[in-house]
């Protein structure tokens, strides 16, 4: 009854490990005291990926034949991860007094991956074995992401405030109750802190998380039509710091 079939939880005895062939290339560019450039190229090819699969095992007991759905840690198919990532760093150490403690700290990423699939938990439901196995990125990895961060310490002021963006990304692929993957939307969030070191041993400051109050979305459906499915406020937080050095 694809409604309410024979259902059964076991071990898998018989898993591979996941193993990743990878290649990682990076050029440093360091220039004054506290200034770098950097450039780092990647590539992985991995396989075996391990995940809680579902597939029908038939049982035979007192010569009686049935077929259960049984879960299983299984391994997947191989997959690929290429990309790079470009880095800057720099503070305006060329500036005379408290302007020299101006500075700038960015990166970029880029990620491309592909071997993920959209998995049927069911597999007896039509609704679910016709939406999976479609091709997907992989999981918890956005295509694009930066991070951009002004800085300022000097005199004992410690300053920091960074936005950082990445865009959609895919959450999960299990078909689940929804029978599609579920994607995080493109996400940015503004963060700031500032500290004093009043003494050697006292340092006083606040901490200001999520300033534009950003909400996220999750979204369902495959990797060209999806649609809204729910979102959460994480809410604008502040914190105030005391450390003491004994």
């Amino acid at each position: 009854d694809p409604t309410n079939p024979r259902v059964g939880v076991g071990g898998n005895p018989y898993l591979k490990p996941t193993i990743a062939t990878q290649v990682d290339l990076s050029a440093e560019w360091y220039y004054g005291r506290s200034n770098s450039l950097t450039l780092a190229l990647f590539y992985k090819n991995i396989k075996d990926f391990v995940y809680a699969g579902v597939a029908e095992e038939t049982f035979v007991n007192n010569g009686v034949t049935q077929t259960f759905e049984v879960t299983r840690n299984m391994n997947g198919p191989s997959g690929k991860v290429k990309g790079f990532e470009l880095a800057y760093q720099q503070f305006a150490d060329f500036l005379p007094g408290g302007w020299s403690g101006l500075g700038l700290q960015a990166n970029y990423t880029f990620v491309d991956s592909s071997g993920g699939a959209n998995l049927a938990v069911n597999a007896l439901d039509p609704n679910q074995t016709t939406n999976s196995n479609a091709p997907l990125p992989l999981e918890g990895m956005s295509k694009h992401a930066f991070n951009v961060a002004a800085m300022y310490e000097q005199f004992g002021i410690s300053a920091r405030l960074a936005y950082n963006w990445r865009s959609k990304y895919l959450l999960t692929t299990s078909a689940a109750n929804l029978n599609a993957p579920v994607w995080f939307e493109d996400f940015g969030q503004l963060d700031g802190s500032l500290s004093y070191q009043i003494n050697k041993n006292v340092k006083v400051g606040i901490q200001a998380t999520n300033l534009l109050n950003s909400r996220t979305y999750l979204r369902v459906g495959s990797a060209d039509l999806n649609a809204r499915y729910s979102w959460t406020d994480t809410d604008r937080r502040i914190a105030f710091q005391l450390r003491t050095l004994f």
